[in-house]
């Protein structure tokens, strides 16, 4: 009875320590964290006073006052450039605007498209970048006719 006892016992043990020594990779990178974290937890940070410093080599300086700064540069003047105008002429005005009524058409109809869910006409991308590109040929259109004054 205890031959057979000890026999259990010593299979017993040895099962666990061999369970033990073959953790999963998973369960290994765990416990390898889990360790690191415990160790960064317990190191010292360091508290800088008079103790610290006594102890520690190395050069600190001080100094008595604050430099004084160099003046700044007086700042340029600048001046806006004047607009006569915008420089169009009727002819080119009028090309402007059918421009933008175009353009403005043309957004629309993508606009519409890209509205539904399952268009043929194109790939959604492409009416993206086509939308953009045309809002920014508009801004510079309406810039062109009506220029800041």
């Amino acid at each position: 009875m205890k031959l057979a006892a000890s026999i259990t016992l010593a299979i017993l043990c040895s099962t666990i320590a061999l369970a033990a020594q073959e953790d999963s990779s998973l369960v290994r990178a765990a416990k390898i964290g889990a360790a690191k974290r415990r160790q960064l937890s317990g190191k010292h940070h360091i508290v800088i006073d008079d103790a610290y410093l006594k102890t520690t080599t190395g050069h600190i300086s001080t100094a008595s006052g604050s430099a004084e700064l160099p003046p700044l540069p007086p700042p340029a003047k600048t001046t806006p450039p004047k607009v006569l105008g915008s420089g169009l002429s009727p002819a080119e005005r009028e090309n402007l605007r059918q421009q933008v009524k175009t353009l403005q058409k043309e957004g629309e109809k993508l606009a519409e498209q890209a509205d539904q869910p399952y268009s043929d006409d194109g790939n959604e991308d492409q009416t993206a970048r086509r939308l953009a590109n045309i809002q920014k040929k508009l801004v510079e259109a309406e810039r062109r006719l009506n220029p800041p004054q």
